[in-house]
Protein backbone atom coordinates (compact mmCIF):
# COMPACT_ATOMS: atom_id res chain seq x y z
CA UNK A 1 0.00 0.00 0.00
CA UNK A 2 1.07 3.29 -1.12
CA UNK A 3 1.93 5.94 1.58
CA UNK A 4 3.10 9.80 1.63
CA UNK A 5 5.71 11.10 3.20
CA UNK A 6 7.31 14.11 4.22
CA UNK A 7 11.42 14.11 4.03
CA UNK A 8 12.92 17.45 5.72
CA UNK A 9 16.41 18.00 5.54
CA UNK A 10 19.05 20.69 6.88
CA UNK A 11 21.77 22.55 5.02
CA UNK A 12 24.26 19.57 5.84
CA UNK A 13 22.67 17.07 3.79
CA UNK A 14 22.96 18.67 0.96
CA UNK A 15 21.92 20.70 -1.96
CA UNK A 16 18.50 20.41 -3.41
CA UNK A 17 20.27 19.08 -6.48
CA UNK A 18 22.05 15.74 -4.80
CA UNK A 19 18.62 15.24 -2.82
CA UNK A 20 16.69 15.24 -6.33
CA UNK A 21 19.66 12.67 -7.50
CA UNK A 22 19.59 10.36 -4.75
CA UNK A 23 15.73 10.08 -4.85
CA UNK A 24 15.82 9.52 -8.60
CA UNK A 25 17.82 6.50 -7.27
CA UNK A 26 16.22 5.04 -4.82
CA UNK A 27 13.80 2.75 -6.72
CA UNK A 28 11.77 2.43 -3.16
CA UNK A 29 10.69 5.52 -4.11
CA UNK A 30 7.74 5.63 -6.10
CA UNK A 31 7.04 9.63 -6.30
CA UNK A 32 8.37 12.46 -5.38
CA UNK A 33 8.36 16.21 -5.76
CA UNK A 34 8.75 20.00 -3.77
CA UNK A 35 7.68 23.32 -3.33
CA UNK A 36 9.35 24.41 -0.63
CA UNK A 37 12.85 24.82 0.37
CA UNK A 38 14.49 21.85 2.64
CA UNK A 39 11.36 19.36 1.53
CA UNK A 40 10.04 16.83 -0.50
CA UNK A 41 7.00 15.35 -0.62
CA UNK A 42 7.83 11.53 -0.97
CA UNK A 43 5.43 8.50 -2.02
CA UNK A 44 6.30 4.45 -1.63
CA UNK A 45 5.03 1.49 -0.31
CA UNK A 46 7.80 1.28 1.80
CA UNK A 47 8.14 1.90 5.70
CA UNK A 48 9.81 5.62 6.69
CA UNK A 49 12.69 3.86 8.22
CA UNK A 50 12.89 1.57 5.26
CA UNK A 51 13.40 4.61 2.93
CA UNK A 52 15.96 7.02 5.57
CA UNK A 53 18.10 3.76 5.38
CA UNK A 54 18.03 3.84 1.73
CA UNK A 55 18.89 7.95 1.83
CA UNK A 56 21.87 7.95 4.35
CA UNK A 57 23.18 4.71 2.04
CA UNK A 58 23.15 7.71 -0.95
CA UNK A 59 23.89 11.24 1.47
CA UNK A 60 25.95 9.85 4.84
CA UNK A 61 25.88 13.24 6.25
CA UNK A 62 23.29 16.19 7.30
CA UNK A 63 20.46 15.69 9.75
CA UNK A 64 16.76 14.75 7.86
CA UNK A 65 13.78 13.14 8.92
CA UNK A 66 11.67 11.08 6.68
CA UNK A 67 7.60 11.04 8.50
CA UNK A 68 4.56 9.82 7.05
CA UNK A 69 1.59 12.27 6.08
CA UNK A 70 -1.69 11.35 7.89
CA UNK A 71 -5.28 12.60 7.73
CA UNK A 72 -4.54 14.55 10.67
CA UNK A 73 -2.45 16.88 8.49
CA UNK A 74 -3.45 20.41 7.45
CA UNK A 75 -1.85 23.46 5.95
CA UNK A 76 -1.60 25.55 2.76
CA UNK A 77 -0.12 23.80 -0.31
CA UNK A 78 -0.48 24.13 -3.66
CA UNK A 79 -3.42 21.60 -5.38
CA UNK A 80 -0.78 19.35 -7.33
CA UNK A 81 1.10 18.68 -3.91
CA UNK A 82 -2.11 18.16 -1.97
CA UNK A 83 -3.25 15.75 -4.61
CA UNK A 84 0.38 13.86 -4.66
CA UNK A 85 -0.01 13.50 -0.47
CA UNK A 86 -3.59 12.38 -0.89
CA UNK A 87 -3.79 10.41 -3.89
CA UNK A 88 0.39 8.87 -3.99
CA UNK A 89 0.31 9.84 -7.24
CA UNK A 90 1.06 12.70 -9.56
CA UNK A 91 -1.61 15.26 -10.69
CA UNK A 92 -2.89 14.47 -14.13
CA UNK A 93 -2.26 17.85 -17.00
Amino acid sequence: MRKSYLLVYNDNFGTREEAKEVLNKIAEISNWRYDMPYMFYIVSEYSAKQIASKIREHIGKGAFIVTENTDNSYGWLNGESWYLLQNKVHKPK
